[in-house]
């Protein structure tokens, strides 16, 4: 099973823009992220020293430099898969995150429909931090991610 440190390494080869976060927490880190979702880097080396001094830290993806789109699906607030291309899709505490390739000139709005927001602007939560609740985020669906693009108007 791979590690945290791992998976963001791998992000920033995926080109994705890592941000640390405090550990079971969805905040960035105080003092690794000290100027929040503008401190998020693709840089391994920055990334694996962020895990020799805080081993237990969680782990962002700032959506807009890193060319995607997250469409988070609160099964609480009524949302659901229906509707949506797969693409890789990552299982959060109360419902999932669908992963999207974007241009990075691309505009959204903050919401999809009932119960879908729409992460661009911002950052989410990368598996396989673990959630306040104490709920790993999990790599559910590994495929390629869709281009937003060929589907979203």
């Amino acid at each position: 099973m791979k590690t945290t440190q791992q998976y963001a390494i791998s992000y920033a080869f995926l080109g994705f823009h890592v941000l640390a976060l405090q550990s079971k927490s969805k905040r960035p880190h105080t003092m690794l992220s000290k100027e929040g979702l503008y401190s998020a880097t693709n840089d391994v080396n920055q990334i694996a020293k962020w895990f020799l001094k805080y081993p237990s830290i969680n782990i962002g993806i700032a959506c807009q430099p890193s060319g995607i789109v997250v469409f988070d699906v609160d099964e609480r607030a009524g949302g659901r898969l229906e509707g949506l291309p797969p693409t890789r899709t990552i299982k959060t505490s109360d419902g999932y995150h669908l992963y999207y390739q974007a241009d990075p000139s691309m505009h959204f709005p903050g919401k999809y429909r009932e119960g879908i927001d729409i992460k661009w602007r911002g950052y989410v939560v990368a598996a396989p931090s673990i959630h306040p609740s104490g709920t790993p985020y999990k790599v559910i669906d590994s495929r390629p991610m869709e281009d937003i693009r060929m589907w979203y108007r």
